[in-house]
């Protein structure tokens, strides 16, 4: 299940790209800021994340691959939950484009997805009983905070288009 919002900015990763260049400090600042603005979603998705979403993740499952996935760990699964900022060109391949995202909050980690988004099968039908439907814990989190955040980022992203404009015309 994929969820978007849009703020429509033509052009900010190669500004991103260009600030970079000119100015690092700059471009960290902005990543920084970007940080401080998703705080309260950062900080309301750790808090959504249970102790124990099913009673069987408490044992040791290793994938036949020999990927150690369970035991299910709060703390591990609170540290993936992170933003950022990519300055990354978009790449098409095979039809799908990816790397559109300039700004982002990201819930890494194979476990943590399949507890957040996983809606078929018997787990699916589980995890959606106990706690309810898919996204349980980012969107929710996004939705909360979503109108403050909108603002702040749409705020931040024209003063980082400002900043590289200036630097650019040496003004």
């Amino acid at each position: 299940m994929t969820v978007s919002t849009n703020i429509e900015m033509v052009g900010l990763k190669d500004a991103l790209r260009d600030l970079n260049k000119l100015s690092p400090t700059l471009r960290r600042g902005i990543t920084t800021e970007y940080k401080s603005i998703v705080a309260p979603v950062v900080n309301e998705a750790k808090a959504r994340i249970p102790d124990l979403p099913l009673s069987g993740w408490r044992y040791s499952w290793t994938t036949n691959s020999g990927f150690k996935m369970l035991p299910w760990d709060p703390n591990k699964a609170a540290k993936q939950v992170k933003a950022g900022v990519s300055g990354k060109k978009p790449k098409e391949f095979q039809g799908r484009t990816s790397n559109l995202a300039v700004f982002f909050i990201r819930w890494s980690g194979t476990v943590d997805t399949v507890f957040d988004l996983t809606s078929k099968g018997v787990m699916g039908r589980n995890l959606g009983a106990k706690w309810g439907r898919p996204s349980r814990v980012l969107w929710p989190a996004y939705e909360k905070h979503k109108n403050e955040v909108e603002a702040n980022v749409l705020e931040l992203a024209q003063g980082a288009m400002k900043q590289v404009d200036k630097l650019t015309r040496g003004r």
